[in-house]
């Protein structure tokens, strides 16, 4: 549980409430100096990113405190276990068709305190990694998904990873309640297209279904690092600048490891120089 007392203008950000009587409490504090009382309210504070899941009571205000539940989108407000909304759209209006993860309408506390942005899934800082984002068609990439159990049980979970409609990869486990894993999905991309993928992971659970969505990678000629289906200079200068480079280097960039060893060296400029020249169309 969280507690606010006579506080204003604070900032309540990547916090787990879970399982309690009240999630947040914002309580006024009084104050007597030389014989006069003033009230202070907890008012004016900014509280998103955080997951209020199986409280009794979500929120609880002694009074009708004005605080900011949301930042602007698409960055969202919170996650709330009893929200019953929908995310069948997108913007900052909710009214372009495709979801986003922020559910179509607000989760209202009251009159004055409204998450106009709330989250559909569970918040995590880095809940999907993806190790490139331009892959050269035919090699590997690999993604890491972290999954969490705020609830009181046990949860089984089934998890897909899909490019655009195409499974990738499954992996099943058991969560135990209050603990969290890191998953790692590898796709090979032998036999897709070049062009945009979305990439997502659909998580069964024994309690119920719900996507996320891990941003686009582009499937592409081997060689091309700035992701626009040319094996161009620009490219070959980019592998130059992260030459001799690993993933723990300043200059390491991801998308220059083309063959995907973890390494930046003589194999990788093979492949661009193999390709140089190609594009697509």
């Amino acid at each position: 549980m969280a507690s606010l007392s006579g506080a204003s203008s604070n900032i309540i950000c990547s916090n787990n409430i879970a399982a309690g009587s009240y999630g947040i409490q914002l309580y006024p504090s009084m104050y007597v100096f030389g014989g006069a009382t003033e009230y202070f309210d907890s008012s004016n504070n900014t509280i998103y990113h955080n997951n209020f899941v199986n409280n009794t009571n979500q929120v609880y205000q002694e009074e009708n405190f004005n605080n900011t539940w949301n930042e602007v989108y698409p960055s969202g407000g919170n996650y709330w276990s009893d929200y019953n909304g929908t995310d069948l759209y997108s913007g900052p209006y909710q009214n372009i068709t495709g979801s986003d993860g922020i559910g179509d309408t607000p989760y209202v506390i009251d009159a004055n305190n409204i998450d106009h942005y709330p989250l559909m899934n569970l918040y995590s800082p880095t809940p999907f990694y993806v190790a490139r984002t331009v892959i050269g068609q035919g090699f590997n990439t690999y993604m890491y998904f972290s999954f969490a159990n705020y609830g009181n049980n046990s949860e089984t979970l089934n998890e897909t990873v899909y490019a655009n409609t195409t499974s990738i990869e499954s992996e099943n486990m058991t969560l135990a309640s209050g603990k969290s894993a890191t998953v790692r999905f590898s796709w090979n991309t032998t036999g897709f297209a070049y062009g945009n993928y979305a990439l997502t992971v659909t998580n069964e659970t024994n309690t119920g279904s719900t996507n996320f969505t891990g941003g686009l990678v582009k499937v592409s000629i081997p060689g091309d690092i700035d992701g626009d289906f040319n094996v161009s200079r620009q490219d070959l200068v980019l592998l130059s600048n992260a030459y001799g480079s690993k993933p723990s280097d300043s200059n390491w960039d991801s998308n220059a490891d083309i063959n995907g060893d973890g390494k930046i060296n003589l194999l990788d400029l093979v492949l661009l120089a193999t390709h140089y020249g190609q594009h697509y169309p």
